[in-house]
């Protein structure tokens, strides 16, 4: 029977520091596709971002989960659901927030885009890291006046870690989910989307089980998905998602998907 494996990438695809996969969790891709097994990238970056890693190497893939969810692509590129954001919620959080030195306040585009108000190491890595093409500076003192982009997530950053004010309002609430992704990092985006609202979309589209849905990662912005499913944890994985897993396999480093898709699972 066919089923859905669903892999972050950062500490799990993708060891820390490291711009390419390990050779394991490639054959580890390339077998599931073999089989005829639905993969699925699940990430919080743009699909720019994620597909370069897998074109690159020429790893086979099919789905992309973009944004926490945002956005769900399927063959070759398309758009098969959206739920974006707007640069007026960008501007709301920038009022909010926005100010002291070490804060930030930014968001990622659909389209390969990052719009900011200022530099920060943060913003540094989203543009090296998802090769972003487009970086639009905004002046954090005027009021909206561009056309309004498709907004994947907007995010709150703080060099010193200093997030204790970084929370959604019950009334924003009812607008808005947010998750730490870092300690250092937290993620705005549309009411309802996670991961785990990217997996079950794709899991309906496909008509598979939910006992038949297999989700990998390691950070606050997995931790739904691998409620949701069956979840493995890496072994960098942060306490709440090692919490609320099946299993917990080997780090990134040490080839952990597939080791859980080999040793533990038995599925290649």
């Amino acid at each position: 029977m066919r089923k859905l494996f669903c892999f972050d990438i950062d500490k799990t695809l993708l060891p820390a520091g490291q711009d390419a996969f390990p050779e394991k969790e490639k054959l580890a891709l390339q077998s599931l596709h073999e089989k005829k097994d639905a993969v699925a990238i699940a990430s919080g970056r743009n699909y720019d971002g994620i597909v370069q890693y897998l074109e690159k190497e020429q790893i086979p893939f099919t789905y992309v989960i973009a944004g926490n969810g945002a956005a769900i692509y399927g063959e070759k590129g398309a758009l098969l659901d959206e739920h974006p954001l707007t640069l007026e919620d960008l501007y709301l959080f920038r009022d909010l927030f926005y100010g002291p030195e070490a804060t930030n306040v930014y968001a990622l585009g659909r389209d390969n885009s990052i719009y900011l108000f200022k530099d920060d190491p943060h913003t540094d890595f989203e543009i090296a890291a998802n090769k972003l093409r487009l970086v639009k500076h905004l002046d954090a003192h005027e009021s909206l006046s561009l056309d309004n982009p498709h907004l994947l997530k907007v995010l709150l950053s703080n060099t010193k870690g200093d997030t204790k004010s970084f929370r959604l309002t019950k009334a924003q609430q009812r607008k808005y989910d947010a998750v730490f992704s870092s300690p250092q990092t937290f993620e705005i985006m549309a009411k309802g989307m996670d991961k785990a609202y990217g997996v079950e979309f794709l899991r309906k589209h496909l008509g598979i089980a939910s006992k038949d849905v297999y989700c990998f990662g390691d950070a606050g912005n997995d931790v739904g998905m691998l409620n949701a499913f069956n979840g493995i944890a890496m072994g960098e994985a942060t306490p709440e998602c090692r919490k609320v897993c099946k299993m917990t396999t080997k780090s990134s480093q040490d080839d952990g998907v597939y080791f859980a898709l080999h040793d533990l699972l038995k599925e290649i």
